[in-house]
């Protein structure tokens, strides 16, 4: 069993005083099999009104949030308190290969919040990135087993294990107002 206490602060300074911000925050854990949130905690400065937290389409949880104070700066602050206590997966010989689950993945009609329906077919808001595909590829070779190939395997190749890591260049938010005074965030690769 593993007690994971977690702290995340994201801190926005805009240009200008924004007069209205909204931020969908996806901040809460979710619980599941073998995984408890025992306590989570939400802190907005300045403050903001909150329209609650619901679960979403897949494994998620998300909260609005909207400051309607005019502000320079923003401060988001999500800490939790989470026991982890599943067996970790160990490689076998019978284990299905990456190819395999892809295959079981794009054919099952399943909706679900665990659907890999969720996850595997590409947005419309965020554009494929080949960086980010040929990144991917170089340890997801669709003979290797899917356990061994999981990142979070303490039998997994060192390969394996970076996967955890994103590319250094990854993206950059950067947050802006419109010409309205409202705040959006641009995301673009760093250069």
């Amino acid at each position: 069993m593993m007690i994971y206490q977690v702290r995340h602060k994201t801190h926005f300074r805009y240009a200008f005083p924004v007069s209205f911000a909204r931020c969908n925050l996806r901040l809460k854990p979710v619980e599941w099999a073998g995984q408890t949130l025992e306590n989570y905690k939400l802190e907005l400065s300045p403050s903001a009104r909150i329209t609650g937290t619901r679960p979403i389409g897949y494994l998620g949880n998300v909260t609005r949030m909207v400051m309607e104070k005019k502000s320079r700066e923003l401060d988001i602050e999500s800490s939790f308190r989470i026991r982890v206590d599943r067996p970790t997966p160990v490689p076998g010989s019978g284990d299905p290969t990456i190819g395999e689950i892809s295959t079981i993945s794009r054919t099952t009609l399943d909706l679900g919040v665990e659907s890999p329906a969720n996850y595997i077919f590409p947005s419309q808001s965020i554009p494929l990135s080949s960086e980010i595909t040929a990144w991917c590829s170089e340890h997801l070779d669709a003979r290797r087993g899917i356990v061994e190939a999981g990142p979070r395997s303490p039998h997994a190749s060192t390969t394996a294990s970076n996967m955890m890591v994103a590319p250094p260049q990854s993206i950059r938010v950067r947050p802006r107002l419109s010409r309205s005074g409202r705040a959006f965030a641009r995301i673009s690769r760093r250069s």
